[in-house]
């Protein structure tokens, strides 16, 4: 199985950091470094915990080639990697505990977003939301072949995004085909930008105007 080069891992936060400009609240860049992560039992899961990310891996079926030391590694970097190196099917679950967000709440359709740096066989990602006042999960979605690529997952609803304001656990579990490997950076969670809005929509009146003047 080819495997991708050694990666990556993990920028941890209290909280939520908000990047005003870009419209974007980024929950990890993946430049706080988290090591390892090996599962050497089946199918009992391995987890590793720095800041307010955790990764937990386990295995869900034994390796054919009968390798007892089997791994789903998430490497030291500035991105975050899984990779199989022997045909051992498992999940990883990326998990963070978060902190409350003001620029969350009243949010009409925030979604999630990483950047795909490398794939090469079929995988997946899905989304559970554990808060205090409530939880939400989003469906598994494919995850993109082409490098460099995003993927976005299907805009939260208002009620969805308050919750998510008021901090809790978010977890993120990726599964595949069993010798997939995987490489994203840059997690985060786009907002809508009602300044670009009113901005487009102040152009279309003044464009109107000069039209009707003209």
């Amino acid at each position: 199985m080819k495997r991708v080069a050694p990666v990556l891992l993990i920028s941890a936060f209290a909280c939520f950091a908000t990047n005003a400009n870009a419209n974007v609240v980024l929950l990890d860049d993946f430049s706080a470094v988290q090591g390892t992560v090996v599962t050497t039992t089946n199918p009992a899961p391995q987890a590793t915990t720095v800041g307010n990310r955790t990764i937990r891996i386990t295995t869900t079926a034994p390796s054919p080639l009968s390798n007892t030391f089997v791994n789903v590694a998430a490497v030291s970097g500035p991105t975050f990697s899984i990779s199989n190196p022997s045909l051992t099917s498992s999940t990883v679950e990326l998990i963070y505990a978060l902190g409350a967000n003001a620029a969350l709440l009243g949010a009409s359709t925030p979604a999630f977003i990483f950047d795909v740096i490398s794939r090469d066989r079929q995988s997946s990602v899905a989304v559970d939301f554990n808060g205090s006042t409530g939880s939400f999960s989003l469906a598994s979605a494919a995850i993109p072949t082409a490098p460099p690529a995003a993927l976005m997952f299907a805009a939260l609803t208002p009620a969805q995004s308050n919750l998510l304001a008021l901090g809790g656990n978010l977890k993120f579990t990726f599964s595949g085909v069993s010798d997939y490997d995987l490489t994203i950076d840059n997690l985060r969670i786009n907002l809508p930008v009602p300044g670009s809005l009113a901005l487009l929509g102040l152009g279309l009146i003044g464009f109107a105007a000069a039209r009707k003047k003209k």
